[in-house]
């Protein structure tokens, strides 16, 4: 970031206070997302697993969609046809893990989303 310079901030609005419309719950799950520290923010499968999203059955109905949207995506691009990725439907990792992208020795690549 050479030659990025931020402004001073002379105050700090908490998020309740400049968003008095949005619930405790989002609000929560923003401040997880919005962590200064890499190390402390919440990764995409955590943020998945958060209590936030996993309410209402969100994973349920969502994932579903993801994986179709992605299966299809493999079927219809002729480039990834070429190389023979495919979608592997292992269980997911547990939270903390990231997705992996590993390649055997017949150049098969399997994507594990760490989703359900």
């Amino acid at each position: 970031f050479v030659g990025l310079r931020l402004p001073d901030i002379k105050s700090v609005e908490s998020l309740s206070k400049k968003y008095p419309r949005i619930s405790p719950a989002s609000q929560l799950a923003i401040k997880k997302c919005l962590k200064l520290e890499p190390k402390e923010r919440l990764s995409c499968t955590d943020l998945l697993h958060d209590d936030y999203f996993k309410r209402d059955g969100f994973l349920d109905k969502v994932i579903p969609e993801i994986k179709a949207k992605i299966r299809k995506e493999i079927e219809d691009n002729p480039l990834l046809k070429k190389i023979g990725i495919k979608l592997s439907d292992d269980p997911p990792p547990a939270p903390k893990a990231t997705a992996a992208v590993a390649a055997s020795s017949e150049k098969k690549v399997e994507m594990n989303l760490g989703f359900p």
